[in-house]
């Protein structure tokens, strides 16, 4: 069996983590079992944060990883119902596409993608957008569909991914990177700082967190913050919609 991936080597320049141990874990190391190991991705991330926990409480072990529970929440769309009814999860023009030379991944979930991804090619259904792309290169379409602020990603070989502005971003450096500013002398001496709580459950609490992201991996880390006891605040612009459709 697989070891977890440890994800926490970037996090370790944090001076309370530097000798922390893993955080513990049980359950089966795959569940999808699919082509690319998604599940190690996700299990490292909860494991990064619950060996993040233990540094932040000083209790090393008392945060472990359970790889069903990890499971379950990382197809909580899979369970979640509205009104009764499950949310669509790919709208019909989402997902990849043929194109003359290849293949192209759009994402068209909220309407606001939609009518762009439609306008970009003048086109305005599902079929006419294939019909479209099959007369157009991949790099060709997801540069048209790009510059009109939509959201598409031309499947690319390996030579061809090195190759590009985005593989040279994503290898200059470590996957997150940890700064503390410079002490200010205009800072209060008044202001205490920030303690986690003794209540296991809720270690986070008094914690406040602003919440300015949207669409999966912002709002599910902020959630995880709120489920550890922080206050989280969420603004969300009201012109652009989260779940709207549903299956009927």
């Amino acid at each position: 069996m697989d070891s977890v991936p440890d994800l926490t080597g970037s996090l370790r320049v944090v001076e309370a983590l530097e000798a922390q141990p893993v955080a513990p874990s049980n359950g089966p190391r795959q569940w999808w079992k699919g082509p690319l190991d998604v599940e190690g991705l996700a299990l490292g991330a909860v494991q990064a944060a619950a060996t993040s926990l233990n540094a932040l409480v000083g209790v090393p072990g008392r945060y472990s990883l359970a790889s069903g529970a990890t499971a379950a929440a990382f197809d909580s769309l899979g369970h979640l119902r509205v009104a009764g009814v499950k949310p669509e999860g790919f709208a019909p023009m989402s997902g990849f596409r043929r194109t003359s030379d290849g293949w192209i991944r759009l994402h068209a979930n909220y309407p606001h993608h939609a009518a762009r991804l439609t306008s970009a090619l003048t086109v305005s259904t599902p079929q006419d957008v294939e019909h479209a792309l099959l007369g157009m290169t991949s790099l060709t379409a997801e540069e048209a569909i790009t510059a009109n602020n939509g959201v598409a990603a031309a499947v690319r070989t390996r030579d061809e991914w090195i190759a590009t502005p985005m593989y040279a971003t994503a290898s200059s450096g470590p996957w997150i990177r940890i700064s503390s500013p410079p002490p200010s002398a205009s800072e209060s001496p008044q202001l205490s700082r920030w303690v986690p709580s003794a209540v296991p459950r809720h270690p986070l609490a008094g914690l406040k967190v602003l919440d300015l992201t949207r669409v999966i991996a912002g709002p599910t880390a902020t959630r995880l913050l709120g489920a550890l006891g922080a206050d989280v605040l969420r603004i969300d612009p009201p012109q652009l919609p989260g779940v709207e459709r549903c299956v009927h």
